[in-house]
């Protein structure tokens, strides 16, 4: 009886120590209301495929994409691959990608705005309003 105690506690220790070195989950997206979608316009592949992708950011959201052609695609339409709402980087209001959506590229980040407003305050001070990968 008193092994099969010390067994059972023995356990429960290591049940509680492995469960407290769980690494904490991932951070949510800042664009958790938001998805965007790129097909490869030259392998015409998903980004899911084997193909070696390339990262840029939306807003703070890394997107892949197969090539540079599907980058600069994306910077002139992105309406055609936001599907949901996006936050405004200024104000972090939702609002919906349009054709007339005001937008600054800065590298290979793109950053869309809820109103010309918003991108012209941007504009004053982008360092307050961009935040590093994962925050």
């Amino acid at each position: 009886m008193r092994f099969t105690n010390l067994i059972l506690a023995s356990l429960m220790a290591l049940a509680s120590a492995a469960s407290a070195q769980q690494p904490a989950p991932a951070p949510a997206s800042p664009q958790a209301k938001a998805r965007i979608t790129l097909i490869c316009p030259v392998m015409k592949a998903h980004k899911d495929s084997e193909m070696i992708a390339i990262p840029f950011r939306v807003n703070g959201m890394t997107v892949y994409a197969c090539n540079d052609v599907s980058i600069r695609l994306f910077k002139k339409n992105p309406e055609r691959f936001v599907h949901g709402t996006l936050n405004d980087p200024v104000t972090h209001e939702e609002f919906q990608v349009t054709k007339s959506t005001p937008k600054f590229e800065r590298g290979r980040d793109v950053y869309l705005f809820a109103t010309a407003d918003n991108r012209a305050a941007f504009l004053k001070d982008p360092t307050r309003h961009v935040h590093p990968a994962g925050r």
